[in-house]
């Protein structure tokens, strides 16, 4: 019921077809007034039929183009509503120029039309007689002898006005904005523009925030582009400079490890004779120091007291020395083989003395080493400078 209520008011005040009000309650009136708008015109109206009709009063007017207002007005009956209140006449078809007598329900209507405007009407109660009829005639400004009473016509209604006409009435104008329904409408259009404020005014702030971050990345794209291009430019000079830079060979990188000592007799052999730890509390045996001016003869062995013979002593340094198995050294990288002795063998003292070689860096032992081979990689660089034949080699850290 409290749903059904505001629906059917709004049906009734906007959807509502329009009620036909009778001839019988109609006042028809010819106004005098210039041209005017249409809220200017309804008030000028409005003023007109207060010396013609007493209390409230609707009325439906229009202005044709002879400069006159035809006007169309009924009493009201208390404060109801006539927004969908038209006058009976209004729902005829138009007809041509001339008398008519129509009958209307109840009573009857004498029209006279001009130029397709309703210039004169009367209501009657019952049908008029000739002399009722000859004084209309005469009030419209004709003869009556040549325009007789015709008979009565019934006219079927149209569905809607034929003619466009402005409607109006003398009730006082509600405040609009009273009521919840307003309040509502107020605090919901509010509320709907608030919510748009802030997601516009939040969107703005984000985009600020976007700009500002692309700005940032970008600056940040260009200048590290800057910083790649003088990479480039620098990497370009230090190309072009390595391709002049003179590179080690192998004749040279193998005199290098030749005079480090690493192939010379006794590198991986630890000194026997000054390198041997004494054993406390125990001294040399008797007899065993070699005695002065005598040597072994070739094939016997030297006992206590004699001297080793020159070609023993060569063949025992030359069994004493590493031997350079394999030797491959290309695009900056030296592998090489080492057969050392079997005893007697330190395989730190002959990588130190390869460490100290100019041009090698990176030393590794590669995993194929066997008892007696030993396998050593080395990175070569594009140039190396050699130290002088004097200079110490420099210092291992332990």
């Amino acid at each position: 019921m409290t749903l059904t209520a505001p629906l059917a008011a709004i049906w009734n005040r906007f959807a509502a077809p329009a009620a036909r009000v009778p001839r019988g309650e109609l006042l028809y009136l010819r106004l005098n007034l210039p041209r005017l708008a249409r809220r200017r015109l309804l008030e000028a109206v409005r003023l007109q039929l207060g010396q013609h009709l007493a209390g409230a009063f609707g009325f439906a007017c229009r202005q044709p183009a002879d400069g006159t207002v035809l006007v169309w007005a009924w009493p009201l009956a208390g404060t109801q509503v006539q927004r969908h209140r038209r006058p009976e006449p209004l729902f005829d078809p138009l007809p041509a120029a001339g008398l008519r007598l129509v009958r209307r329900a109840p009573g009857f209507e004498a029209q006279h039309w001009a130029q397709g405007e309703l210039a004169h009407s009367r209501w009657f109660a019952e049908a008029p007689d000739d002399a009722v009829w000859g004084g209309f005639v005469r009030g419209c400004g004709l003869d009556p002898a040549a325009h007789p009473r015709p008979a009565a016509l019934a006219v079927a209604p149209l569905p809607a006005p034929a003619q466009a006409w402005l409607a109006g009435d003398s009730l006082p104008r509600p405040d609009p904005w009273r009521g919840w329904r307003w309040q509502l409408a107020v605090l919901v259009v509010g509320s709907v523009v608030a919510l748009a404020l802030g997601a516009h005014l939040q969107t703005r702030a984000q985009l600020r925030e976007d700009t500002q971050r692309l700005q940032t990345l970008r600056a940040a794209h260009e200048a590290a582009l800057q910083a790649r291009a003088r990479y480039d430019v620098v990497a370009a000079e230090v190309a072009r400079l390595r391709e002049v830079v003179p590179k080690v060979s192998q004749l040279e990188l193998l005199d290098r490890v030749v005079a480090s000592g690493a192939l010379a007799p006794g590198a991986g052999r630890q000194a026997a004779a000054s390198g041997a730890a004494e054993v406390p509390g125990k001294a040399a045996a008797p007899g065993t120091a070699a005695l002065p001016g005598m040597t072994a003869s070739p094939g016997v062995a030297a006992g206590p007291g004699m001297a080793a013979a020159p070609g023993a002593a060569a063949a025992s340094a030359a069994a004493d020395a590493p031997r350079l198995v394999a030797w491959d050294y290309r695009t900056g990288l030296l592998r090489l083989t080492l057969q050392v002795p079997e005893q007697g063998t330190s395989y730190l003292d002959l990588t130190r003395r390869l460490e100290r070689v100019a041009g090698l860096d990176a030393l590794r032992v590669g995993q194929e080493s066997t008892g007696n081979t030993l396998t050593i990689s080395a990175a070569v660089p594009a140039a190396v400078d050699a130290p002088a034949a004097d200079a110490a080699p420099p210092p291992r850290e332990r």
